[in-house]
């Protein structure tokens, strides 16, 4: 008895059961055959699933969970929008058979340079309009890329990010094409590289009298080391409502930030060091994100300017 417990591997979240989905399908009266849509964010899942049976989906909410992977929906032919904002995704993958998809949000996850070509995974997906990767490693360490690359990559896309995308643009991205990806195979390198250097200084830091590393935080600091961000006693509902829109503010500004004035401006500054570390950490972010009290905070977090102005 003691040896099936012991055995039963640990979860870092909670199991999406079919249970679950019928607890959060009640506007359905429970019935998953017939299911169009599903909101199943903020409930610390780390796995996607039991959706694959729920053959008639049309639109689904993770946002801020603590998924690893995207996975366990390659028979949603009907799959029109999946929105996993806010969770541990570090590449893109297993999309290709959701063939109505238009619209895809990873917004803030973990998607760095050297599992951005992983977006050409979503060709074939002929549907697929909008897409969303602020927020995400590949932005912050290459912004005179990464817009044009994903464009020129996925020519069926009509917005990025929030910002439609011209045919001006489109063509200037396929002109440059060649050259970016000869770009981002050195950049996929720094990457692997400083994530390797991460590593071992997280094993460096943690080895102790036993030789065995000890565990670390994701975003690689102490809980002294760490800045504190004061949490707000009520979640701000016009950040993640039912649906969860964590890109609202881009969908009204088209990614770019407002101007900043007065109190509004200092606040910008001093959350400026935060916003940088933002990606790093799922509860870190969430937190952060929380703490943006004021609308044009979160236009400045979500199009990625860190406290700059216009």
């Amino acid at each position: 008895m003691g040896d099936d417990v012991a055995d039963e591997p640990k979860r870092d979240g909670v199991a999406l059961t079919e249970d679950l989905i019928r607890r959060k399908a009640e506007h359905n009266e429970g019935m998953l055959s017939t299911l169009e849509e599903i909101a199943l964010h903020q409930l610390d899942i780390d796995k996607i699933e039991t959706l694959n049976n729920c053959r008639h989906l049309k639109i689904i909410y993770l946002q801020s969970n603590l998924i690893k992977a995207i996975e366990g929906l390659h028979r949603l032919k009907r799959l029109e929008y999946l929105n996993m904002a806010l969770n541990n995704i570090s590449r893109i993958q297993n999309l290709e058979r959701c063939e109505s998809l238009k619209k895809l949000d990873l917004t803030v996850n973990f998607i760095d340079l050297d599992e951005l070509h992983t977006v050409g995974s979503l060709k074939n997906n002929s549907e697929l309009e909008e897409l969303y990767l602020t927020g995400n490693p590949c932005h912050q360490y290459w912004e005179s890329g990464c817009r044009h690359y994903v464009i020129a990559t996925l020519p069926q896309l009509q917005s990025f990010d929030g910002k439609a995308i011209s045919k001006s643009e489109r063509l200037l991205a396929l002109q440059r094409l060649p050259d970016l990806e000869k770009e981002l195979e050195a950049l996929a390198q720094q990457a692997r590289e400083r994530k390797a250097a991460l590593r071992h200084r997280r094993g460096g830091q943690g080895r102790g009298g036993g030789g065995e590393p000890a565990e670390v935080p994701r975003d690689g600091r102490t809980p002294a080391e760490r800045p504190r961000v004061e949490q707000p006693q009520q979640v701000q509902r016009d950040v993640v409502g039912q649906h969860g829109q964590v890109h609202l503010a881009l969908c009204g500004s088209a990614g770019h930030a407002h101007r900043g004035t007065g109190s509004g401006l200092r606040r910008q500054q001093r959350l400026q060091p935060l916003l940088h570390r933002a990606h790093q950490d799922r509860r870190h972010r969430e937190g952060l994100w929380q703490g943006l009290r004021s609308t044009n905070s979160r236009q400045h977090f979500l199009a990625g300017r860190c406290g700059e102005v216009e």
